[in-house]
């Protein structure tokens, strides 16, 4: 309690500094009400952030007083020696400077304390990190595909082919039609050199030819696609690396 009335003493001193505007005063003096009353409940880390947001407001040396004070009361005596030392800074003739400056000298030796574990925490990390550097890593395996294109490849032409199959299938089929009907036109008798028959049959014809023509080529790419994809099923292969003294050891094996 005898803190923060002190506080409140120094407060108009404080202030007298550059004109603030009387909202933002008046939103950092609610603040300072709001931090005092959580000061004197115990609840000190709200009032660090309730004193805080008043010095954002309005840069008054007070507030970074009740900051240390507020630190030192949980226990942080680096933020609490920081704050201190900020306030003496802007306000070097405070009337409760020895005071200030005692509580400096305490603080002193567990800042010492807590830098020196800082150092040492950051020296084991920094050490953990180099003999993880240092540790030779395990044989692992790596999948490498060189062959992607050619299977895609494949399988495109191989689609193409089908493509082709089923057009000459179509065209077969359209060389029986036109067959049978010249068949059924000359049951009985018909004039072969008559343009109709002769239109059927070269109609027959073409249609026979277009069949062959999309068999042998989608054929052929059916198979030429079947070869490329499982060309490309050769160009995966698994690679082992291991560690070897000065270096690392690399064996492949190919996927069939």
């Amino acid at each position: 309690m005898k803190a923060l009335l002190v506080i409140a003493a120094l407060a108009g001193v404080a202030s007298a500094g550059p004109k603030v505007d009387p909202a933002v005063q008046a939103k950092a003096d609610a603040l300072f009400v709001k931090g005092q009353a959580s000061y004197q409940d115990g609840k000190y880390q709200e009032a660090i952030a309730q004193f805080k947001q008043a010095y954002i407001l309005v840069a008054d040396p007070v507030y970074l007083f009740n900051i240390g004070q507020s630190y030192r009361k949980v226990g942080d005596c680096v933020a609490a020696l920081d704050s201190y030392s900020r306030y003496l800074e802007v306000a070097p003739n405070a009337e409760n400077r020895d005071k200030v400056n005692q509580w400096l000298t305490e603080l002193k030796p567990c800042v010492d304390q807590r830098h020196a574990e800082q150092e040492a925490a950051a020296r084991q990390a920094q050490e953990a990190a180099q003999r993880r550097q240092a540790e030779p890593r395990a044989p692992h395996a790596e999948t490498r595909d060189s062959g992607l294109g050619y299977r895609l490849g494949g399988i495109a032409l191989a689609g193409a082919g089908a493509v082709g199959i089923g057009i000459g299938v179509a065209y077969g089929i359209r060389g029986r039609d036109l067959r049978a009907q010249v068949a059924t036109q000359c049951a009985n008798s018909c004039q072969w050199d008559s343009e109709m028959i002769q239109d059927l049959d070269g109609a027959g014809r073409a249609a026979n030819t277009a069949a062959w023509i999309g068999y042998i080529a989608g054929g052929v790419a059916v198979v030429g696609g079947v070869a490329l994809y499982f060309y490309g099923r050769t160009r995966i292969e698994t690679v082992m690396v291991g560690p070897t003294p000065g270096g690392a050891a690399v064996s492949a094996r190919m996927r069939f």
